[in-house]
């Protein structure tokens, strides 16, 4: 009995041996990293709560009006990927040219939630006519806006006029952008006894705003009259119209997908390698590819009144901070982050996308 007992152990002893040594690696209960184990499903829905809560904490500063600063970012690159004017975005952080920024900063890209008032130049505005209306010197709004003795300022631009009260509301604002025709804000903490009706003084002209003291302010040069003493005369610069460019095709060939709500430019199908041309003199403000969806793209400011964008490039053949001509090469035509050889090709005026072909020569 002893002797068939001993038999059987010493059987089961060399099929284990046997076991053990065609495994490629044996694995204790402590070392089990090379074993494929099924997740229970109370430990899936803790692992799709744990990603869902990283998410919310990675996307919080975006959801709420914030971006943090990537690499390969620029202050240009952020307004162009949130839908704003640089300008704007420089302006509510102040951040002041060469508008430097750095990864991991964090920037407010919603300018209702701005602490400073806005104001974006018309026709017809002067530094004094705007420092009048928003209760500023003409000295003290050329000191806030970085204007210098010249006194000169560009219909379009975005200047700050003040800082909110916490009564006072944001009008003409349009998801988060700042309209082009009026003040930014205007003050309602006056009382109705105070309140003096508004007047123009013409259909390009702003409306008049209330000073702190519930007083109406000039609101042109032109209405000034004995308000516009001899003293004010250095401040009458009337603004200037910057936004003069003259475009050309950045490539010649076929329009694969036109400009819509959901496509803010035009592709142009082409070859692979073909050079693509800038469609009008300026400075690269941006070349990289961190812009999810656009690949490698390359953003010219012309005059600051207009961006221009080309994207999904195989390759770029320019800097940032390079000066470049109309019709200079820029980069050679590919698919990145493209379903084919195209061109994509924006154009923005003060932030917002218009229709390339509006702009383009005919063909």
């Amino acid at each position: 009995m002893k002797t068939n007992y001993c038999l059987c152990a010493s059987v089961i002893f060399l099929i284990v041996s046997v076991g053990c040594a065609t495994s490629d690696r044996p694995y204790s209960p402590s070392d089990l990293t090379g074993v494929k184990q099924v997740p229970s499903r109370a430990t899936k829905t803790a692992y799709r709560k744990q990603s869902v809560s990283q998410n919310q904490v990675r996307n919080s500063a975006s959801a709420a009006g914030y971006y943090i600063v990537k690499p390969g970012d620029t202050l240009y690159s952020v307004a162009f990927a949130n839908n704003m004017d640089y300008q704007t975005l420089a302006l509510i952080n102040g951040i002041k040219a060469p508008y430097t920024i750095n990864v991991g900063q964090r920037l407010l890209t919603d300018s209702v939630r701005s602490e400073r008032k806005l104001y974006r130049v018309v026709k017809g505005d002067t530094v004094y006519n705007i420092s009048k209306r928003y209760d500023l010197t003409p000295a003290q709004l050329a000191s806030m806006n970085g204007i210098d003795k010249s006194f000169n300022i560009r219909i379009g631009q975005v200047l700050v006029v003040g800082k909110k009260t916490v009564n006072s509301s944001v009008q003409n604002v349009n998801q988060g952008r700042i309209a082009s025709s009026q003040p930014v804000s205007a003050s309602k903490q006056q009382t109705a006894s105070k309140t003096t009706p508004e007047k123009r003084t013409g259909s390009s002209a702003p409306a008049m705003s209330l000073t702190s003291s519930g007083t109406a302010a000039s609101s042109s040069a032109a209405t000034g009259g004995k308000s516009s003493s001899a003293s004010s005369s250095k401040y009458q610069n009337v603004a200037r119209n910057n936004a003069k460019v003259n475009w050309r095709w950045p490539y010649n060939g076929k329009i694969v997908e036109g400009y819509s709500r959901n496509n803010k430019g035009i592709d142009i199908s082409g070859n692979r390698g073909d050079s693509v041309r800038s469609a009008a003199k300026g400075k690269i403000v941006y070349a990289g590819n961190a812009l999810r969806g656009y690949g490698n793209l390359i953003i010219i400011n012309h005059d600051d009144d207009y961006l221009s964008a080309y994207a999904h490039n195989d390759a770029i053949l320019v800097a940032e901070g390079q000066m470049v001509e109309s019709g200079q090469v820029i980069a050679r035509m590919g698919s990145t982050d493209a379903k084919s050889v195209r061109l994509h090709f924006e154009i923005r005026h003060n932030g917002e996308s218009v229709n390339p072909l509006s702009y383009l020569p005919k063909k």
